[in-house]
C-alpha cells in the first residue's frame, strides 16, 4: 500500500540489515562475529554507527543489535 506521510516509514531495525531503501521487511540477519544498529546496509558493518565487529570481551551471535559482555573471567 501507498505510504502518505514519513510516519509511515520504517527504519531497518537492530540486529538485521536492509539492502536497499523501501523494503517492506528487512534483507536478512547480521552475521555472527558483527552487530546491526538500526538502518544497518551491510550484514557486517564496520563504519562504527550502524554497527562494527564485535569488541574484545564481548560476542556477537547472529542477529546481534549490539555486542553483549563475555561473563567475567572468559
Amino acid at each position: 500500500t501507498a505510504k502518505s506521510s514519513l510516519d509511515d516509514c520504517l527504519s531497518c531495525p537492530g540486529g538485521h540489515y536492509c539492502g536497499s531503501q523501501g523494503l517492506t521487511n528487512w534483507t536478512g540477519d547480521c552475521a555472527p562475529g558483527f552487530y546491526c544498529t538500526i538502518n544497518s546496509t551491510s550484514d557486517s558493518p564496520m563504519d562504527g554507527v550502524t554497527g562494527d565487529e564485535c569488541p574484545p570481551g564481548h560476542f556477537c551471535p547472529l542477529a546481534s543489535p549490539a555486542p553483549v559482555p563475555c561473563p567475567d573471567g572468559e
